[in-house]
């Protein structure tokens, strides 16, 4: 992420000025990944890992945000995969919001 917003010889990157924003948002996205991870502990599982390869949960995605890694984006449709499941419509609609962030780099 951080080579997207580098400098590309003589014209200006139009990230560059939001780099304290990017890191921030990467930050807010590692702790909901940890609330997750505490939720799921909560429920007497060792994680989301461990729920996904009990239950048959989606973990395919082929797009997403350049925010998230490929792996951040493969947790974060597994999470939203089990609460449609569970019928918590609206924690699975905020997933499925931050899975399809319009975040383009130029």
């Amino acid at each position: 992420m951080l080579d997207l917003v580098g400098h590309g010889g003589d014209t200006p990157n139009k990230w560059s000025p939001h780099v304290a924003y990017i890191l921030n948002c990467r930050r807010q996205i590692q702790q909901l990944m940890e609330l997750y991870e505490m939720f799921f502990q909560a429920l007497g599982l060792s994680g989301l890992s461990e729920l996904f390869q009990e239950v048959l949960l989606n973990t395919f995605t082929d797009d997403h945000p350049d925010i998230l890694t490929t792996d951040k984006a493969i947790y974060f449709t597994t999470a939203y995969d089990f609460f449609l499941q569970e019928h918590h419509h609206p924690l699975a609609q905020e997933l499925l919001t931050l899975l399809s962030l319009p975040f383009l780099h130029t």
